[in-house]
């Protein structure tokens, strides 16, 4: 929002939420920002109201929603049974461009030695299990083709992508979309 600036208070500036620091030089370190807002696809998201929605589902427990190489990894606190229920109400409820990518359930949160969630700890998770969705696909010669170009423009191995996801699931943009 805006606020008088405090250099000159005839004139106002605007607050973006932006967080940041000046180190020794005169540079500013961008350091993040001061709500959970990000970009995706060239859209604003506010992460918390996708935890929001997704919290409203019983039987999910805590939500953590990270976003990952332009997509959004939704990790749940909760028993995976809840999963058609959750993307049923994430569906009926946000935008497209807030969808998860990615849904991961946990019987727990990793945390660290003072309680707070490990979100480092969180990725290792997330790479070592890998959805069951990650198949070599083994389909006709135009599949087969469409797998390669996929790979070229989302710079993605063939093997690591599945044909059971959606372009923009597996990291495309409009951008890649054009390119491809």
């Amino acid at each position: 929002g805006y606020i008088k600036n405090p250099f000159d208070e005839s004139q106002q500036m605007f607050c973006t939420g932006d967080m940041g620091r000046f180190i020794e030089d005169g540079n500013i370190v961008y350091e993040g920002r001061r709500d959970q807002q990000i970009k995706i696809l060239g859209n604003r998201v506010n992460t918390s109201e996708l935890r929001k929605v997704a919290l409203e589902v019983k039987g999910v427990r805590d939500v953590f929603v990270l976003n990952h190489r332009e997509q959004l990894i939704l990790f749940i606190e909760g028993n995976e049974v809840v999963k058609d229920t959750l993307q049923k109400k994430i569906k009926s409820t946000l935008p497209l461009f807030m969808h998860p990518a990615k849904m991961l359930f946990l019987d727990h949160f990793v945390l660290n030695a003072n309680g707070k969630l490990d979100k480092r700890k969180m990725m290792e998770w997330m790479d070592q299990h890998q959805t069951t969705d990650n198949y070599v696909f083994e389909g006709t010669w135009l599949d087969g083709q469409i797998q390669k170009i996929w790979s070229k423009v989302l710079k993605i191995e063939e093997e690591k992508i599945p044909f059971n996801r959606d372009f923009f699931e597996l990291g495309g943009n409009s951008l890649k979309l054009i390119y491809l």
